[in-house]
């Protein structure tokens, strides 16, 4: 299957992006290139913004170290973060040990787990916590993505876009596993409507042009 190789020049675009709902949390490779180990970072600062917190008790100051512990424990020794997020879920660590256990799964080599578990505290989340549930589909799907599974990672992708259809970095990460699949249309689908929600992006532009030359129309690029 022919990648988009007319946007390497692109380069990795960073897992931290501002934004208003706090810094994103997921990284965004090369478009249409293979999946590097996912970055995994602090999602507390953007769950707060949100408000996860309010609507779950168990988020105490105590807890909001605790994350913040085994996020730094999973870069340093993903098992032993991993074991200290089972022990924490067990203990009531809720949503937040979760998302920790999930993600030292996938920095351990479980990363179908760690994938489904992403979708299973998103899927758990009320509808007023729905920007993060989507942003929790979107990290499946990356974990999708490494997991050599993208019909799952569109799944996860499709979920999160219900949730939050303006939420841009998914918009772009569902359109690299269309382009991957050869579905440039449907790939320029979701690059159009994150050009009309980031005029300013010129990355969006790149990859919609090649997502034109791609389909032999360069006039349109």
């Amino acid at each position: 299957m022919r990648a988009f190789a007319d946007l390497q020049f692109a380069g990795t675009r960073l897992m931290v992006r501002p934004s208003s709902r706090a810094q994103s949390y997921y990284s965004i490779v090369e478009p249409w290139q293979a999946m590097p180990p996912l970055v995994l970072h602090v999602l507390f600062r953007c769950m707060a913004t949100i408000g996860l917190m309010a609507a779950t008790p168990a988020w105490s100051l105590d807890n909001q170290a605790q994350y913040q512990a085994c996020m730094t424990l999973l870069d340093r020794d993903p098992a032993g973060a991993l074991d200290s997020a089972v022990e924490w879920e067990r203990q009531g660590g809720g949503d937040a040990a979760r998302h920790c256990k999930a993600l030292a799964l996938i920095r351990t080599g479980e990363v179908e787990d760690g994938a489904l578990e992403l979708e299973r505290v998103a899927q758990a989340m009320p509808q007023a916590q729905a920007s993060l549930a989507a942003e929790l589909f979107a990290q499946a799907g990356q974990a999708w993505i490494k997991a050599g599974n993208p019909q799952r990672a569109l799944y996860a992708q499709n979920q999160g876009l219900k949730l939050n259809p303006k939420d841009v970095q998914l918009l772009i990460d569902r359109a690299m596993t269309f382009g991957n699949a050869g579905m440039y249309f449907e790939a320029l689908d979701d690059l159009n409507v994150a050009a009309e929600l980031t005029p300013e992006d010129p990355e969006v532009y790149a990859m919609r042009a090649a997502a034109y030359r791609q389909l032999e129309t360069p006039d349109l690029a």
